[in-house]
């Protein structure tokens, strides 16, 4: 069992923020281990904000931090594109790069008060197709939960994701891991 079936929330609304993120970030890493289980070692999750700032995992390498504003800004512009062509259905619902045996799985998780993407990438697996039912299986339940509600990243009135940044700092930025 899951703890989608034996969920009962985090307490007093005066949990300590910082108790509570890690406390979320165990059930979201157990929760995909429940799930993908036997898969665990050939997929990666990561949960982004729509700003590209990443709230899965918690303590992200390189790779992850440019996965999550990669992730983001793919899902954003590939939605825009649809507009510009009058794309009567809606991206919204997914969004895949794969081959026969790997690839990345990206699908919008909706909470009470903001969007963000939760992308699976995976690697050499028999099965692509159930790795893409798990990944709605997990996003299904993590969306039920309050997990998402306390920490949203501020956001100022002018933010973006990189400011004056050249053609030489993208590519330093992404080029471990060979993007």
């Amino acid at each position: 069992r899951g703890f989608f079936n034996n969920y009962q929330g985090h307490g007093k609304p005066q949990t300590i923020l910082i108790l509570k993120m890690k406390n979320d970030n165990t059930i979201i890493a157990n929760e995909f281990n429940n799930i993908f289980r036997d898969l665990v070692n050939r997929c990666s999750l990561y949960i982004v904000q729509e700003d590209g700032t990443l709230f899965f995992p918690k303590k992200p390498t390189p790779t992850a931090l440019a996965v999550g504003a990669l992730v983001s800004g793919v899902w954003l512009a590939s939605n825009e594109l649809a507009k510009q062509i009058n794309f009567q259905e809606s991206l919204a619902s997914r969004l895949s790069f794969d081959s026969s045996d790997s690839g990345i799985h990206i699908l919008p998780l909706k909470t009470k008060s903001r969007l963000y993407f939760m992308a699976v990438i995976y690697n050499k697996v028999v099965n692509p197709g159930l790795v893409k039912n798990q990944v709605r299986i997990l996003r299904d339940g993590l969306a039920r939960l309050d997990l998402f509600n306390e920490r949203i990243t501020e956001k100022k009135a002018s933010s973006v994701l990189f400011e004056n940044i050249s053609d030489d700092e993208v590519n330093k930025l992404f080029s471990n891991i060979g993007i």
